[in-house]
């Protein structure tokens, strides 16, 4: 699934500024290893196998 989001976003143009912020917001960047994503009231924990 996250292969699917992934290919979709690298073709995609944004060209809405508040949509661009909204994926900045999701998808985060400051640790690559883990991270806890929330979308739709849903909280996601994610990492990334040892």
């Amino acid at each position: 699934m996250l292969q699917q989001i992934r290919q979709w976003l690298n073709c995609t143009a944004i060209q809405n500024p508040s949509l661009a912020r909204r994926l900045c917001q999701l998808i985060l960047a400051h640790c690559p290893f883990e991270c806890n994503v929330q979308v739709f009231r849903r909280t996601f924990y994610i990492r990334s196998p040892a």
